[in-house]
């Protein structure tokens, strides 16, 4: 199973755009960090970080709703990948069962023409 916190940024940006690594390699490198913290907590914890940024009662409202809307999105992000890992579970788990079903058809058939 691959390892969520292993992946390699790719940058899209269009020809002669500079990337955010090249302008502000600080904030990438922050962002970078907050993305690994968050793929390491269970989902349970990113949903109660959201419930957490939305109640703060020492920030303004916008403030709190921004702050919860980042949280969201490392909880999708974290369902996602996920529910990744589950569909390929079940994609091999699904190809072992038609192997094994070809199987026993085979050899239901040899069956057959040995005992007549």
């Amino acid at each position: 199973m691959r390892n969520y916190r292993e992946w390699k940024r790719v940058n899209l940006e269009s020809p002669g755009q500079p990337s955010l690594s090249d302008i502000d390699p600080r904030r990438r490198q922050l962002a970078e960090e907050e993305t690994d913290k968050d793929l390491r907590k269970p989902i349970q914890q990113l949903m109660c970080d959201v419930h957490e940024e939305a109640l703060d009662p020492n920030r303004p409202i916008q403030h709190n709703l921004v702050h919860a809307t980042k949280r969201m999105v490392s909880l999708m992000g974290r369902v996602a990948l996920e529910h990744e890992r589950s569909s390929n579970v079940l994609l091999i788990l699904t190809w072992i069962l038609v192997t094994l079903t070809v199987a026993i058809a085979v050899l239901t058939v040899v069956l057959l023409f040995k005992t007549q």
